[in-house]
């Protein structure tokens, strides 16, 4: 009896001073906020990515319509006004992260009890997860402000409706409007925000409301409709602006469509995969309960169990939370199919954690009201306890560890931070801006992080590399009857294949094995072949016919590619690019392990092959020891 007491105790002691809670955690997020704050551009690239299609929206060269459209035409609002200032638009997250604190006071306040709400509150002040956002120009931040508004706005429709129950449905028009203005601003900034939309109509299909479905859906094209009509007039974009990215869904690799598409069975695998990630990996981590980054699948049966009695509980007793938890089930469901296993990335789910974990605890609660085991209920203040206490340490601890890096880039040195790849491709750029007439067209591996760095130089992005599968490669090379074909080994032991350097020109294609073992293939007409076949002979390399070559591949065709270096520098010649950039930025960003992303450097080496000195050294950031960057000329003459 005296626990029962106790949790009323608490319950009255949070009711009385909330709003004494509730302006500590405006405090804590906005002190944290400011400390995490961070003048640089991740190194993802997104985030730079949203400014440059805010920019190029803004001169009319291309529609935003990869990650979302709405977020980089938020950004253009002000750069319009302010320019290409990036402490102003990361400002505005700054702004969004305080907001969503704010909103979901406000939306929560009579859905749960309050020792829960404050608590959530209170985490959601100290997860370095979300106040991270607040620091950076991802959609995140947009997001979340969006996310608990509509939420907001769909508890205030249903409180509408509740007060007039008899009154037409259009006399609430202007919560409808409301509603379907922010789902479809949800849909405009992520993907992923159509789940709401999917949320709003299975509740009123499960509470057996088809008319509210209708005007649901009807609030949501009264937007949607024009907007896309915008779109295919004034920027002739048609679609809903994910369907590249559903194509990406299907393939096995998405940078490497020769990987092939996945099968059925594949996708539950990956739903398993990404499960194993987001819940018992990147979920523990947002709450402070973990700090390494292995996977578990008990707890991840345990997280899936939890989430279905949480579902059961709400639905039951708190039809509220109910749609909250519709919205995020749904959510999660469509990250764990849609999303590569290899992105494996925190913010997927950071940003439902809150709405989780009120969920899981407020369900708790319920159950054991229900069961009239109240004296249990003491439990929660005491999870939530070991979830805001270690999570405020680590937010501290990473903002003692950023202070020094936020300083030195206040006073001016704004590439303070960077690891040393990172340096000297931001360095190359800068340079690059300064000293190349911006007539020519400078290819790169992140263009985004170069225009902002380049102080709004516009870069081409070069983000795939050409190649065929090894069937492709040799089909193709097999279809050309008119030329003689002939394979070498390029790295055998013995050869003088320098001699015959003079026929490089007629490399036709190169097959590249993991084992490191390259064939070159010289595709030859008769005319050339007379001149070509008596050097062959004093070469003293042993060429391989084209029909015998898959029998002499001694490593995985699966994995192996085929290149043909006229197509790549064909690409470059489309692209009328002019010069390319080089840079060693690392595989693993956290490591200097000596792989390094080789997307451009594949270029240069397999066109340079077959032309040589066909690509001049410009200028370089970094000695050759320490991850250099390196700007390189085209000379397209060299393969006329």
């Amino acid at each position: 009896m005296l626990q029962e007491k106790l949790i009323d105790k608490i319950e009255k002691f949070f009711t009385k001073y909330r709003w004494i809670f509730f302006a500590i955690g405006i405090i804590l997020t906005a002190v944290f906020g400011a400390l995490l704050f961070d003048l640089r551009l991740s190194t993802s690239a997104d985030d730079s990515n949203y400014i440059l299609s805010a920019q190029k929206f803004i001169d009319g060269d291309a529609f935003p319509d990869w990650h979302g459209s709405f977020y980089p035409i938020f950004l253009s609002f002000f750069i319009r006004i302010f320019g290409l200032n990036i402490f102003i638009l990361k400002f505005l997250s700054f702004l969004m992260i305080i907001t969503h604190f704010v909103l979901i006071y406000f939306a929560l306040r009579d859905k749960v009890q309050w020792t829960l709400l404050i608590f959530t509150l209170l985490f959601s002040a100290v997860c370095l997860e979300l106040l991270y956002f607040g620091g950076q120009t991802f959609s995140e931040a947009l997001y979340l402000v969006i996310q608990i508004s509509t939420i907001a706005a769909f508890f205030k429709l249903l409180e509408s409706i509740n007060e007039k129950p008899k009154a037409n449905l259009s006399k609430h028009w202007k919560e409808w409007l409301v509603l379907g203005f922010l789902i479809f601003l949800l849909t405009q900034t992520r993907n992923v925000g159509w789940s709401m939309l999917a949320a709003v109509i299975i509740y009123f299909l499960i509470e057996k409301k088809l008319f509210q479905i209708i005007f649901s859906v009807a609030s949501f094209l009264i937007f949607y409709i024009p907007f896309n009509l915008y779109k295919k007039t004034f920027w002739n974009v048609s679609g809903t602006g994910f369907e590249n990215q559903f194509d990406k869904i299907l393939y096995v690799n998405p940078y490497d469509i020769n990987d092939g598409t996945v099968k059925f069975t594949d996708l539950f695998i990956r739903i398993w995969e990404n499960a194993n990630l987001y819940l018992s990996k990147h979920f523990l981590m947002v709450i402070s309960w973990k700090q390494t980054t292995s996977i578990s699948p008990i707890i991840t049966i345990l997280i899936i169990l939890l989430l279905i009695f949480a579902f059961f509980i709400t639905y039951k007793y708190r039809k509220s939370l109910f749609f909250i938890t519709l919205y995020v089930y749904i959510s999660l469901s469509i990250t764990f199919i849609t999303q590569q296993v290899m992105w494996d990335q925190i913010r997927l789910i950071s940003i439902y954690v809150p709405l989780l974990v009120i969920i899981i605890t407020s369900s708790i609660w319920d159950f054991l009201k229900a069961k009239k085991k109240q004296n249990l209920i003491i439990i929660l203040p005491l999870i939530w306890l070991l979830i805001i206490i270690p999570s405020t340490t680590k937010t501290i601890d990473i903002s003692k560890k950023h202070f020094p890096i936020l300083k030195a880039n206040i006073e001016g040195d704004e590439l303070f931070g960077y690891s040393d790849d990172w340096q000297n491709y931001l360095k190359l750029v800068q340079w690059t801006s300064q000293n190349i007439p911006m007539d020519n067209v400078i290819g790169c591996r992140v263009p985004g992080m170069a225009f902002i760095y380049g102080e709004g130089r516009k870069f081409e992005g070069i983000y795939n590399f050409k190649s065929k599968t090894i069937d492709q490669t040799i089909a193709n090379l097999e279809s050309d009857s008119s030329k003689q074909h002939y394979a070498f080994d390029f790295y055998a032991e013995g050869q003088k294949f320098y001699t015959l350097y003079p026929f490089y020109k007629y490399i036709s294609a190169i097959i590249n094995q993991t084992n490191g073992v390259q064939y070159i293939i010289i595709s030859v007409n008769d005319s050339v072949n007379t001149e070509f076949i008596p050097i062959l002979q004093n070469s003293q390399t042993n060429p391989i016919p084209l029909k015998n070559l898959k029998q002499v591949l001694t490593s995985d065709l699966q994995s192996d590619y085929g290149v043909y270096p006229d197509s790549l520098l064909n690409f470059l010649s489309q692209k009328q690019i002019d010069y390319l950039i080089a840079a060693s930025l690392r595989k693993n960003p956290t490591a200097k392990t000596g792989e390094i992303i080789t997307t451009i450097h594949r270029y240069i080496f397999f066109i340079e092959l077959k032309y040589p000195g066909i690509f001049n050294l410009i200028w370089q950031e970094g000695t050759n020891n320490n991850e250099p960057a390196m700007l390189l000329k085209i000379n397209y003459n060299k393969a006329n």
